[in-house]
């Protein structure tokens, strides 16, 4: 098989084009550019095939950006998540301190409230003890007045008793 000078030309320009796009150079261009011919033809086809490989290319980048972008934003949103669970995990602790002291104060509150119902019920039942205690203090001479003593007792007993019922 005879090539001519110019077909060998060719061949050698298209195989030094080839070389460099193996080596991963897209954007490099044939020496030569002629459709009328088997060689031309056959360059022209792979030079579109380069141009589609680079709009693949150039396509599946922008998707690779956009994947990258997406698991960045991803990994932003699970670490705001996760310092929102903390933030919520600290803020649920203190409503929960806050509660427990408020309840405390509460009981506290009712502690109190229950505590001055009992004097107060005392107070109210002792009042006819003193009463009748100072009125006998003031008038010993009384005591010889067997009725008059007699009431005084019994308000006394009437007041120890209802006493008596407010502690129970």
């Amino acid at each position: 098989v005879a090539y001519t000078r110019g077909t060998l030309k060719k061949i050698r320009s298209l195989e030094a084009w080839t070389d460099n796009i193996l080596k991963g150079d897209l954007d490099c261009r044939p020496e030569m550019v002629s459709a009328n011919d088997e060689i031309g033809r056959l360059s022209a086809a792979l030079g579109n095939l380069i141009r589609r490989v680079k709009d693949t290319n150039v396509v599946l980048q922008k998707q690779v950006e956009e994947q990258k972008r997406e698991a960045d934003e991803q990994k932003k949103s699970a670490t705001s998540s996760q310092a929102g669970m903390r933030h919520m995990a600290q803020a649920i602790g203190r409503f929960k301190d806050a509660q427990e002291e408020v309840i405390q104060k509460e009981r506290q509150r009712l502690l109190k409230q229950v505590v001055r119902g009992i004097i107060h019920d005392l107070s109210d039942a002792l009042t006819p003890v003193l009463g009748a205690g100072d009125t006998v203090c003031a008038h010993p001479e009384m005591l010889r007045d067997p009725v008059w003593t007699l009431r005084q007792v019994e308000s006394m007993h009437a007041g120890v008793q209802r006493a008596r019922k407010s502690l129970k």
